[in-house]
């Protein structure tokens, strides 16, 4: 999970739309990129769109899009 929200504050902060972020824990055989979709305005704050893939050794995959939004508390997950 360090790693995830490592990865994706660093997509986040760099601001790079649609240059993947890549990353291997060689602990657990897991590796994963994070995606910066998109940025827009949401209630008044600026909010981005994050693809985020994770694959495991065998090749099992989990992947999703989620919007974050930027407030008083940081980056927070908000619904789209």
């Amino acid at each position: 999970m360090a790693l995830i929200e490592t990865h994706a504050l660093q997509a986040l902060n760099d601001n790079n739309i649609g240059t993947p972020i890549t990353w291997f824990n060689p602990n657990s055989k897991i590796n994963g990129t994070v995606v910066l979709v998109s940025a827009a305005q949401k209630n008044q704050q600026p909010c981005k769109t994050l693809a985020i893939s994770l694959f495991d050794a065998e090749g099992v995959s989990l992947e999703g899009q989620y919007l974050l939004c930027n407030g008083a508390e940081g980056w927070k997950r908000a619904s789209f």
